[in-house]
């Protein structure tokens, strides 16, 4: 069973492998609108430019795709929330018009991180770091390069919307295992071992194939009574990849625009908003307003991020949450 498995994953690899030369070749190819790579400051940002711009040069990015590296605004760490909506805000002003995410198939990797566990990657980030595979042209591979050719066959499956991914966690599966072309919001997950659950996140699902609860590193004893453990000791684990429609989109981008008060409001290092604490959870089905609120943040709490959570609230509160189970596939944490 093992061999079939990892045959099926290399035969998942190669697959994306040829969509993405043939989004090399071709400007019609379906591919992304939007590749983000977020950034902790404009110092790391120079850093991961010059490395895609070298690989778009050398014809070795897809050429209708645009490509954007965000940094926090003002070097302030202000959350993979708070970038988030700085993303939203930035395609927003370069797209124009009243519904600039129309149809639009955006890809974003938070790699705003300090690499402190692995400092020889602080100024470049994890992201281009190398990892031990050559590409099929030979060259060295990073973490980037493979999000790209990983990726590859998911727009195909889907119409426009919003992929978020964290930076350091990669992962291989095969796009037929999806299909976002009906769904409003969905959190990708794999099955693991329940030790692995207590480091990461654990989604916990409905009675209707959705997302009831979403708990992070909690302990074995906590997820087991939430009933997030199956019979095989084995949980959902969050891989950090999460899909939002356009709709939802909007709704999120709702929050900033307008005003640069509002932008201010919602993007600033004192409520240093994060995309699954303040994103996520409320979209579960067994979130309440009042367990939102309570929710450890990724700053300090304080009156300025109930307020804003409040809002959010309003605006994703109610969401359907699908539960997507990728089987087989692979999660690879950096």
């Amino acid at each position: 069973m093992d061999e079939i498995r990892a045959m099926f994953l290399r035969q998942s690899l190669k697959d994306c492998e040829e969509t993405f030369a043939e989004a090399l070749k071709r400007r019609d190819a379906p591919t992304w609108d939007w590749l983000v790579v977020t950034a902790a400051s404009e110092s790391q940002a120079a850093a991961y430019r010059a490395q895609i711009d070298a690989r778009r040069k050398a014809g070795q990015l897809p050429k209708a795709t645009r490509y954007l590296v965000i940094p926090d605004p003002g070097g302030r760490r202000v959350g993979s929330g708070g970038a988030t909506l700085n993303v939203l805000s930035e395609i927003a002003r370069r797209e124009g018009g009243d519904t600039p995410f129309s149809m639009k198939r955006i890809l974003v990797l938070h790699s705003g991180g300090d690499s402190q566990r692995i400092p020889q990657y602080s100024a470049l980030g994890k992201l281009f770091a190398r990892v031990p595979r050559a590409l099929p042209d030979g060259r060295a591979s990073t973490l980037f390069d493979e999000f790209c050719i990983a990726l590859s066959c998911v727009p195909p499956r889907m119409n426009g919307g919003l992929l978020v991914m964290s930076g350091d966690v990669l992962l291989l599966f095969n796009a037929l295992q999806i299909d976002l072309e009906r769904t409003g919001a969905a959190c990708l997950s794999i099955k693991a071992p329940v030790w692995t659950g207590t480091r990461h996140g654990v989604f916990v699902s409905d009675v209707n194939g959705g997302v009831s609860r979403f708990l992070h590193k909690q302990s074995e004893e906590t997820l087991r009574a939430f009933g997030a453990v199956n019979a095989q000791d084995m949980v959902d684990i969050d891989t950090g990849a999460i899909w939002l429609d356009e709709t939802r989109v909007n709704a999120l981008y709702g929050l900033v625009r307008g005003s640069g008060e509002r932008f201010d409001r919602f993007v600033n290092d004192r409520v240093r908003l994060s995309f699954y604490a303040d994103f996520v959870y409320p979209m579960a089905s067994g979130s309440t307003l009042e367990s939102y609120l309570s929710q450890p943040p990724e700053g300090e709490m304080s009156d300025d991020l109930l307020d804003c959570r409040r809002e959010i609230w309003q605006a994703l509160g109610g969401t359907e949450l699908a539960l997507i189970r990728l089987s087989p596939a692979e999660f690879f944490h950096f």
